[in-house]
């Protein structure tokens, strides 16, 4: 099975020491945003946007929450129009903790017609935190990442921000998770897709593997 290591390029690394998240076979449902429990709860939403529409042959539409409560972090992506299994998903961020941005058109600096996950970050931010069951630990092999079926990909997870704090912490000097300055980026095309050879890929991953097919910044509503 292919292993998404593409983070040895330098963009995010695995923080060493900590504790992993198990893996669930069948991830629990989460408790619905606008249940309490007496904890305070903090709500952010992204609203997925289609990126490279053109080669992904479809819109992906969709939305992640992040639900904070106490020391625990929800975390849900639902997103449909995507191809058949495994996806990486991203949160961006700047480790200064200006307010990251979907990429334009603008962000083809090398004018080949695709944003790659290279030119992505010029507005994004650096990919910080995968989405996946092992996200506390920033771990990125490809059968940590839930599968897309029938086009749709539904990932739920909880997670301890103080783990996921220690190893950004460890990694970038990160002492806050700032979701509300952040982007969730999805990747992944059909391999079948003929991506131009200007396109650049994560380190040990394909070009369809690493292109850019949904973004969406994170805003706070609670």
């Amino acid at each position: 099975m292919t292993t998404f290591s593409w983070l040895s390029m330098g963009m995010l690394a695995v923080a060493l020491g900590c504790t992993r998240d198990s893996v669930p076979k069948s991830p629990p449902l989460l408790a619905p945003a606008a249940a309490t429990d007496g904890r305070a709860m903090s709500l952010y939403v992204a609203t997925l946007t289609p990126q490279n529409s053109e080669l992904a042959g479809r819109r992906i539409t969709g939305t992640v929450s992040f639900v904070a409560r106490g020391d625990q972090l929800d975390v849900t992506l639902d997103a449909r129009g995507l191809t058949d299994g495994p996806h990486i998903a991203m949160l961006h961020g700047f480790a200064d903790e200006r307010e990251a941005a979907c990429p334009t058109r603008e962000a083809d600096r090398n004018r080949d017609g695709v944003v790659d996950s290279e030119e992505t970050t010029s507005t994004t931010g650096a990919p910080l935190v995968p989405l996946n069951y092992r996200m506390s630990t920033l771990g990125t092999a490809s059968d940590d990442y839930a599968d897309a079926r029938d086009g749709r990909l539904l990932f739920e997870h909880s997670t301890s921000q103080s783990d996921l704090l220690a190893s950004l912490g460890a990694e970038y000097g990160i002492r806050r998770l700032a979701v509300e300055s952040y982007a969730v980026v999805v990747y992944g095309v059909s391999e079948l897709t003929v991506v131009p050879r200007s396109v650049r890929p994560f380190a040990n991953a394909t070009a369809w593997q690493s292109l850019p097919v949904a973004c969406g910044v994170v805003t706070r509503i609670r």
